[in-house]
């Protein structure tokens, strides 16, 4: 049985603390900017917007765990615990094209809060966690957009 078919994507960097990254502008006050900022995004998006607003009715506690999860990978706080893939698993409407929708306005916010290096390590993890969850949701192929930090992660 493939980790996929067990419902979990180990994501390395949130699950164990250690040592912090080496960055210049990351902190769990830009992490925090960034989260907000993002998900502001999201919800005014034409497309992710109502994906997100069917199944969160309250904000706050999903802003915090993604601030937590940013946190851990980042900074190796160690505080995230979760399993975001039986929860992504629940969501039909999801497709590759949603994902590379949900990139380019990640890639769009961390170049507005973070310095140029530090924004290509937030954008490298998530065009990874991107790339794990269309494969295991077996969505097809994910276009990433310019700016992914995977030349520089």
């Amino acid at each position: 049985m493939t980790q996929f078919e067990k419902n979990e994507i180990n994501l390395p960097l949130t699950e164990r603390k250690g040592k912090a990254l080496q960055a210049e502008s990351i902190s769990e006050t830009s992490i925090r900017e960034l989260v907000y900022a993002f998900y502001d995004r999201i919800q005014k998006h034409p497309n992710l917007g109502p994906v997100f607003s069917e199944r969160i009715p309250d904000w706050t506690p999903h802003l915090e765990k993604m601030c937590t999860f940013w946190s851990s990978a980042t900074m190796r706080t160690g505080r995230y615990s979760g399993r975001p893939l039986p929860v992504h698993r629940g969501i039909p409407d999801l497709s590759a094209e949603l994902y590379h929708e949900w990139l380019d306005l990640f890639y769009q916010t961390t170049s507005e809060v973070f310095t140029e290096s530090d924004a290509a390590i937030f954008n490298a993890m998530a065009t990874r966690m991107a790339q794990n969850m269309v494969h295991a949701l077996d969505l097809g192929e994910l276009r990433i957009p310019k700016g992914s930090g995977l030349d520089r992660a």
